[in-house]
């Protein structure tokens, strides 16, 4: 799989923080646009939404000027990245083209016809159902925040971070019951600005501020539990889960279909739904159950890659 690592480009939003890692592994990954000022990113916006390439090189990275070297361009999904798609096919007919949706098809308004020579694949099997995409599990990459040690020492019983997304009703009710439980638990329920504008700005609603990454990842380090519930439309295995998963953390998600993955263990993993909170209290003085070490190397960065090679 060598080759395929130095004949692909993988292209990306932003440098997220497992880029950095995947790019020392000997992956190369950039991101799609280089970085410009205010007027020139509003601009680039009207021209992606509107279909105009013509420009198209003025606002890529510098990896265009080496497109040619590789065979294979994954690009992670984002409406705005669709132009480069169609100047992709049109500039470089030879180079196969994957186009990886990482978040639940219904959020992302990336669309492509299925003869049109994209291929699309998703993390999420339901969707890949629904829409004939092809399906490949999702991925983690270890970072040096989040590595865990035998002393380490815990400063929360449940953790939780991340947008409202519609679940903040979900997430204040278990909140409230894991305090009543005497747990020592840390919610950061950040304000989702598609839904605050929606709903006109959620007024009884007590958001609070975005945490850096940073904190967010030492946070996760210092808490036995993590907390992952669903967005609406959502069925495919989270980033949250397989942190959870890599550092053997035990998870509450109210994702019902965690139970049919391999890794899934009653005694690591509650499945929330409508009737079972007061069961909470009996799953906390369950131990955690090892995983198999080939289970955890199927979620790894490699596996995720390597899976579009396999005919």
């Amino acid at each position: 799989m060598d080759n395929h690592k130095e004949r692909t480009l993988i292209l990306v939003h932003s440098r997220y923080p497992w880029v950095e890692y995947a790019n020392k592994c000997g992956y190369h990954i950039d991101q799609v646009f280089r970085n410009v000022g205010l007027y020139k990113r509003v601009l680039r916006k009207f021209c992606m939404k509107n279909g105009i390439d013509f420009c198209m090189e003025k606002w890529l990275s510098d990896w265009h000027e080496s497109i040619e070297q590789y065979d294979t361009i994954i690009v992670f999904a984002s409406v705005l990245f669709k132009p480069l798609f169609y100047w992709i096919q049109k500039k470089y007919p030879q180079i196969r083209v994957i186009c990886w949706y990482w978040d639940p098809f219904s959020d992302c308004k990336l669309r492509f016809k299925t003869d049109e020579g994209i291929e699309r694949w998703s993390f999420d099997d339901d969707d890949c159902k629904i829409h004939q995409m092809n399906y490949s599990k999702t991925f983690f990459t270890p970072r040096p925040e989040l590595t865990s040690n035998e002393n380490q020492e815990y400063s929360y019983d449940v953790f939780f971070v991340g947008e409202d997304k519609g679940r903040y009703e979900k997430l204040t009710k278990l909140r409230d019951y894991l305090n009543s439980l005497g747990l020592k638990t840390s919610f950061t329920i950040v304000r989702d600005h598609k839904l605050f504008v929606e709903n006109r700005g959620f007024k009884k609603r007590q958001y609070d501020q975005p945490i850096p990454e940073k904190e967010a990842n030492k946070c996760i380090m210092q808490s036995k539990i993590l907390v992952d519930l669903y967005q609406r439309g959502q069925t495919g295995l989270s980033q949250r889960a397989v942190e959870a998963l890599l550092n053997k953390k035990k998870l509450i998600t109210d994702n019902q279909n965690i139970k049919n993955y391999d890794f899934y263990r009653d005694n690591n993993i509650f499945v929330l739904n409508k009737n079972n909170m007061c069961e909470i209290k009996d799953f906390l003085k369950k131990p955690y159950e090892e995983v198999d070490e080939k289970i955890l190397k199927e979620y790894s960065f490699d596996a995720w890659f390597n899976r579009f090679f396999i005919n």
